[in-house]
């Protein structure tokens, strides 16, 4: 499952004065996934090399850090004031679903609460009910925060033959 947080970055300067340059490309949870630095004579060899254009070519870095593995295929750099706006969104969306019971399923809920359809849509990119509404929230919020999702227990039933 691909959601907001899986595939939003932040590009976040942290020093550009006078040939010193420092950013980093940070995740949701704040680690610091790509750093982009001048060197000792004031080069940032990713523009020397051709990947980025200027220090604010996040479009470039972007592509960059896909090639070469440091992030997924599909994701997507945002200057520091546009992800953290991403960010409060994220924060938003999962209060919302946060407040029902962990073991109610998403099937019980969707259709009648337009904010919960709302929040999924936006912490889940192509939500499809269908592949979520047999669900509990506990098991949903597992999975949208990158971890594997407690499993549902089954009741028992007779076969009758």
């Amino acid at each position: 499952m691909e959601t907001m947080k899986a595939l939003n970055y932040g590009y976040y300067i942290n020093l550009d004065e006078r040939g010193s340059f420092s950013a980093d490309v940070r995740n949701f949870d704040g680690q610091t996934i790509f750093e982009v630095e001048t060197d000792d004579f004031g080069e940032v060899w990713l523009i020397d090399a051709g990947y980025m254009k200027d220090t604010q070519d996040i479009a470039g870095l972007a592509e960059y850090a896909v090639k070469i593995g440091t992030l997924p295929v599909g994701t997507k750099i945002h200057s520091m004031s546009d992800f953290e706006q991403l960010e409060q969104e994220w924060g938003e969306a999962l209060s919302v679903i946060e407040q029902f019971g962990p073991k109610v399923q998403i099937a019980h809920l969707y259709d009648d609460n337009e904010d919960l359809a709302d929040a999924l849509n936006t912490v889940i990119k192509d939500f499809e009910y269908p592949d979520h509404s047999h669900k509990t929230i506990e098991q949903l919020l597992a999975q949208i925060n990158g971890a594997p999702a407690p499993e549902q227990k089954k009741s028992a039933s007779m076969r009758m033959g």
